[in-house]
C-alpha cells in the first residue's frame, strides 16, 4: 500500500539527491477514518470522490517520465525501477 503524497515526495527526493535516497519501512500503529456522508448515497458519493483523488497519483507517471529523460545523473536502473513501480501501481 502506498500513500500517494509520500510516494511522490520520495520520487522528488530521489531526483534531487541523484538517486542516493533510500527508503526504510516503518511498522507503526495507525488509525484512520472511513469516508462518511450525511446518508447512504452521500457516503457513496464521498467514497467515489476519495477514489478519484487517490487516482490522481497517476500524475507520478508523467513526472517520472520527464525526470527519466532529464536527470541523467540518477542511475539508469534506479530511474527505470521507479518508472516501472509507478506504472505497475497506477496503470
Amino acid at each position: 500500500s502506498v500513500i500517494p503524497e509520500d510516494w511522490h515526495m520520495y520520487f522528488r527526493c530521489v531526483f534531487a539527491d541523484q538517486g542516493k535516497v533510500k527508503c526504510t519501512r516503518m511498522f507503526i500503529m495507525t488509525g484512520t477514518e472511513a469516508v462518511e456522508g450525511d446518508g447512504y448515497f452521500a457516503t457513496i458519493k464521498e467514497t467515489y470522490n476519495q477514489s478519484v483523488r487517490w487516482q490522481w497519483g497517476a500524475i507520478d507517471v508523467g513526472y517520472l517520465l520527464v525526470q527519466f529523460f532529464a536527470r541523467w545523473e540518477v542511475p539508469f536502473l534506479k530511474r527505470l525501477s521507479l518508472l516501472y513501480a509507478a506504472y505497475d501501481h497506477h496503470l
